[in-house]
């Protein structure tokens, strides 16, 4: 009955997972304009600067600011003079090369592409200058906060997020809860429960093979017991036929046997041995 409960929970278990995951699937796809509204750099950005100019921004302390541009192929652009910041007491900060989470991003439903030229993490509030130095291409400046933010007002992503990590937390719950039960019924198989015939009596050699899983107990041929013996005088007929002509037997002899008198003398010999 335990098992049974156990495999039943595993299965529950598991299909609400898989329910989860796909409910996640479903809202990320349909989710999928917003997404690209919070990934352009030209819809959600905090300032942008013109080829060849400057631009003051206030950044926030604990931050990281990712910096992009438009490109034709990714990889084009690189991190070499072509980009400066410089906070207010005109001491040149130190950029920080992108790494795989800061990915290329793309925009109007993928016809621009934006590739990641540096990121930089802010340390102190302030007011910081950002001077382009590029000729040919605009410069995006995207605080990556603002588009976590941005992520968590959309119904749709929150949903699609919760989805996925309840279905990822318990698709593991369900395997721990499928090997417990597989490990209690591998026990249970260890200790069988044998049902023996109840017409015969297996002999030791029969009980051996039983006990090892080689013979089912109904296979045991053994030793088929004795007909108990039935007790005597069960025939109510008979006992009432028996008992009369023992009866008459007894009253025969009685009368057949001598009578003889014994006198006083004799009696009290025989009475005291």
């Amino acid at each position: 009955m335990a098992e049974k409960t156990g495999r039943s929970w595993a299965r529950l278990v598991t299909i609400v997972a898989a329910g989860l995951l796909t409910i996640s699937l479903f809202a990320f796809v349909t989710s999928m304009d917003a997404v690209e509204d919070i990934l352009d750099p030209e819809k959600l950005n905090i300032g942008i600067v013109d080829a060849g100019d400057s631009l003051d921004l206030e950044l926030q302390s604990g931050r990281t600011y990712t910096l992009l541009r438009i490109v034709d192929n990714v990889g084009d652009d690189a991190l070499e003079n072509d980009l400066k910041i410089v906070n207010s007491e005109g001491n040149e900060m130190i950029l920080d090369v992108p790494t795989w989470m800061h990915p290329p991003r793309t925009g109007e439903s993928g016809t621009v592409v934006y590739d990641t030229i540096a990121t930089y993490s802010n340390e102190k509030t302030g007011t910081f200058t950002f001077e382009n130095l590029n000729s040919t291409s605009k410069l995006y400046i995207v605080d990556d906060h603002e588009g976590d933010l941005a992520a968590t007002r959309e119904p749709v992503l929150l949903i699609a997020s919760f989805s996925c990590c309840f279905g990822m937390l318990l698709l593991p719950i369900a395997g721990i809860i499928q090997l417990l039960t597989r490990k209690k019924q591998q026990q249970n198989l260890g200790n069988p429960i044998m049902t023996m015939p109840q017409n015969t009596i297996p002999t030791t050699d029969e009980l051996f093979l039983i006990r090892q899983g080689v013979m089912k107990p109904e296979e045991a041929k053994g030793v088929k017991q004795v007909k108990e013996i039935p007790p005597p005088f069960t025939n109510s007929q008979r006992v009432n036929t028996i008992v009369p002509d023992i009866e008459k037997s007894l009253e025969r002899k009685s009368r057949e046997a001598p009578v003889t008198e014994l006198d006083d003398e004799d009696w009290k010999s025989w009475d005291t041995g």
